[in-house]
């Protein structure tokens, strides 16, 4: 049991299971890019990171794909908690590196 599961998440990218794992990060990925932050708001490392394409981004392997979407999201947060609370640039950089530590 643990060798097909183990297979299915790891080894077979065509597996039934990760074509619909690529399809739905696909799909948050164009979430991602419609909702992103205007790049001359973000501090340099949130740039750098969004300088991946889109399409570039959907080629990536599942678990690269996800650890991706995961930051991301994670910024996109950050960012929508700043605008919320003071959009003070200088708050959302602070936010960020208590975050990443």
């Amino acid at each position: 049991m643990w060798k097909i599961q183990n297979t299915a998440l790891h080894k077979d990218e065509d597996s039934e299971v990760n074509k619909t794992a690529h399809i739905e990060l696909n799909n948050e990925i164009e979430g991602i890019y419609e909702a992103k932050p205007p790049t001359r708001l973000l501090p340099h490392a949130d740039v750098q990171f969004f300088k991946t394409k889109k399409d570039e981004a959907k080629k990536h392997k599942l678990q690269r794909k996800q650890l991706w979407v995961r930051d991301a999201k994670r910024i996109i947060e950050t960012y929508a908690q700043l605008s919320d609370n003071t959009g003070n640039l200088t708050h959302y950089v602070y936010i960020r590196r208590r975050r990443d530590g």
